[in-house]
């Protein structure tokens, strides 16, 4: 009988869950192993999820001085789980006619950006001992931020969002690269860091949760030693840009309308709907 390598889940691998807390191994399906292993790096996040996306959307509740909001990496499973469903919950809204389809769709892709954040994790664990063995600089770089509310209790969140006394509010990723894969603007930098993922919970919109994020990345950014932070976005979302622009970003290149279309990336027929711009921060 073949079993988890894992000290503290000897356990059947029929049987085991589909991560191990401790990080040890990460157990999947044979046949799926190596692809995902191909995917985890260096794309580093799961297709559709890479666009920041900050909708300026209805105000939920009145600003609140009071709210708690602090931004840390995700570590433990329960936090990446909560991040993924948050991403997922935000990235692929639907309708009130299309609830029932939409939360099945959601519960999937939830699923799915959970196994690549714990690859992801993973991996960067790794990256960390190797470089701690040999002395050696890291080349790249990841981190999963969230945003946690400590008044979770005060707010009707999602049960999946909350951790103990508080809540998964926001999220996003950065990546410490020269280039992100599935990238068609590339920044000129070579010493970059990007931004993925950005989200934050319907509920508590314009309440500074992404402004708390994006100074989190901005310092982790710095930390890492890069030299410009940059951020894809739809090229006519306009609260986006300039909410970025309000940290110091500026517009560094924009597709085209040809080439998007050359994506299929123009929505609904709409000429250059799709388009992305590349947003920079000199660090």
């Amino acid at each position: 009988m073949q079993t988890s390598d894992c000290q503290c889940h000897r356990i059947p691998l029929s049987q085991a869950r589909p991560y191990c807390r401790c990080y040890t191994v990460y157990l999947l399906p044979t046949r799926e192993v190596a692809t995902r292993a191909q995917r985890v790096l260096p794309a580093f996040c799961s297709q559709g999820f890479h666009q920041a996306r900050l909708a300026a959307g209805p105000r939920r509740i009145p600003k609140n001085p009071q709210l708690n909001i602090s931004v840390r990496p995700a570590n433990s499973p329960e936090e990446l789980e909560a991040a993924a469903v948050l991403r997922a919950q935000s990235f692929y809204a639907y309708p009130p006619e299309r609830a029932y389809a939409g939360k099945i769709h959601q519960q999937m892709q939830a699923e799915t950006e959970f196994q690549l954040l714990i690859e992801t994790r993973c991996e960067e664990l790794r990256r960390q001992k190797e470089a701690k063995e040999t002395g050696k600089r890291q080349q790249m770089y990841s981190s999963c931020l969230i945003a946690v509310c400590q008044q979770a209790k005060d707010f009707e969140f999602d049960e999946r969002l909350v951790l103990a006394s508080e809540a998964v509010v926001g999220t996003l990723d950065v990546f410490g690269a020269q280039a992100p894969a599935g990238q068609v603007l590339i920044g000129n930098s070579k010493r970059a860091a990007y931004l993925a993922n950005v989200c934050s919970s319907n509920l508590l919109r314009r309440q500074g949760v992404g402004s708390a994020l994006l100074r989190s990345a901005i310092a982790l950014g710095r930390d890492w030693g890069a030299e410009d932070l940059y951020v894809h976005i739809k090229a006519v979302n306009t609260s986006a840009e300039e909410f970025y622009c309000q940290f110091g970003f500026s517009k560094e290149k924009e597709e085209s309308a040809n080439h998007a279309h050359y994506r299929g990336h123009c929505l609904d027929g709409i000429e250059g709907k799709g388009r992305t711009a590349l947003l920079r921060l000199r660090l």
